[in-house]
């Protein structure tokens, strides 16, 4: 079984013309907790800046890194591993870098060794602790290597589909539920052949009215050949052998009507009124007909759109399976902690409902976490922290073989170095300060 790896330790930070900076050099000595004190705008953030960026280099530089005034910034790192790491930063940042080990010499790829030595500077326990939820779970994803951004955004893209179809449901329930089902046959009423039946009807009855006027005219005509006659009679006896041919054909016509008259008796008409209103009451069933038909229409696709929620559904939970499990092979820094859809949680609890001592553990051991080798947590709002929570900061650093470096306002008895105008005025670490030239 290999021997456990003891974790690197910083031995001499010395730093000139970083930012605020003139030259300080701070000795930890092993403590666990650096705490740089002082009044604000002294130079206590550019002691962790400094820090930064030996490691880090150009990457994590602000702007103007060096101080204004000076040709160039130097940083001297000593490490418990035997290396000294030497960087000199140019205004805008440029520069150069060497690691040598014990003996002197000189590593080809100074960077390399020193990426290869710690993870992450940016996490500042404190900072992390303010994060919003889902901020937390970004960086907790991404300090175990655990990329869900694929299975995010699908389940964003799902969830997404899913909102747009219940909003097509509620808009066909809405829809539907202001369109009563109509008391109709399944089918319009044919009102062309009803019209067509009128319009037979009426051309019936039409020639029953003429047949019924044919009678009466030759009626008229018979009036009129007897008075006729009867002139005839009276002004011309010679006439009398054409009148008797008269009064004969007289008889054949009065035969004629009789017969016409029988017939005419027994026509009857056809009630076109009732016609009239089956036309009016084929309109309204015809409009419930189609108030039907079309609330089938909103009704298969209020179905269809309820068969998507479902299936968008089943999505979303097949999703929360496959990140539940990338989530199980994944190895916190600490016991407990685990994702949910909001955030981080803490033995099954939103962290951000944890107390403020389990906040700070969580968020210290994940910075340790992020350095398994040069175990270091930067703290750059250590005033926020009462005398409790910078003693527990202590006790965590030592339990973990880790080292953190505070910046805290003030000169009390916590702090390591007391920081005035760039540069060290009281040191109260086993080494003085060096003061600048």
């Amino acid at each position: 079984m290999p021997e456990k790896q003891e974790p690197v330790k910083i031995v001499c930070l010395e730093v000139t013309n970083v930012k605020r900076l003139k030259a300080v050099r701070i000795t930890p000595d092993g403590r666990p907790l650096v705490c740089i004190g002082g009044r604000n705008g002294q130079g206590k953030t550019s002691v962790l800046d400094g820090l930064t960026y030996v490691l880090g280099g150009k990457p994590v530089m602000c702007e103007r890194p060096v101080r204004d005034g000076a040709e160039s910034a130097d940083i001297c790192l000593t490490l418990s591993n035997g290396l000294k790491v030497e960087r000199v930063i140019r205004p805008g940042g440029k520069g150069s870098v060497t690691v040598s080990n014990g003996d002197g010499a000189r590593f080809p790829s100074p960077q390399a060794v020193l990426d290869g030595l710690y993870g992450e500077l940016t996490l500042d326990p404190l900072e992390f602790m303010r994060q919003e939820p889902k901020a937390q779970a970004k960086t907790l994803r991404e300090m175990v290597g655990l990329d869900l951004s694929a299975l995010d955004g699908e389940y964003q893209a799902a969830y997404d589909q899913r909102r747009e179809v219940n909003r097509d449901v509620d808009r066909l329930k809405g829809q539907l539920s202001g369109m009563p089902a109509q008391g109709a046959p399944a089918a319009e009423v044919g009102v062309s052949a009803l019209a067509e039946q009128l319009q037979q009807a009426e051309r019936q009855n039409a020639a029953n009215a003429e047949a019924r006027r044919e009678p009466a005219e030759l009626n008229l005509r018979i009036e009129a050949d007897r008075r006729r006659a009867c002139q005839i009679e009276e002004q011309i006896a010679t006439l009398q052998a054409q009148a008797k041919g008269i009064r004969q054909g007289i008889a054949t016509t009065e035969q004629a009507v009789d017969e016409l008259s029988l017939a005419a008796a027994k026509l009857q008409d056809v009630d076109t009124d009732a016609i009239r209103q089956q036309i009016v009451q084929a309109e309204a069933v015809n409009t419930k007909v189609r108030a039907n038909r079309h609330r089938a229409t909103v009704a298969d696709a209020l179905k269809a759109a309820q068969a998507q929620v479902a299936n968008h559904t089943m999505r979303l939970v097949g999703l929360d399976g496959m990140k539940a499990d990338a989530l199980a092979a994944v190895t916190f820094p600490v016991p407990g902690l685990a994702f949910s859809a909001d955030g981080v949680t803490y033995n099954n609890i939103p962290l951000e409902q944890c107390s403020s001592a389990e906040q700070l553990h969580i968020s210290v051991a994940m910075a340790f976490a992020m350095n398994p080798q040069l175990k270091i947590a930067l703290i750059r709002d250590g005033s926020l922290l009462d005398d409790d929570s910078l003693a527990l900061v202590a006790d965590l650093a030592l339990a973990a073989g880790g080292e953190v470096w505070i910046e805290r306002v003030g000169k009390g008895a916590e702090c390591s170095v007391i920081i005035e105008d760039g540069e060290v005025i009281e040191d109260r670490t086993s080494v003085a300060a060096v003061a600048p030239e």
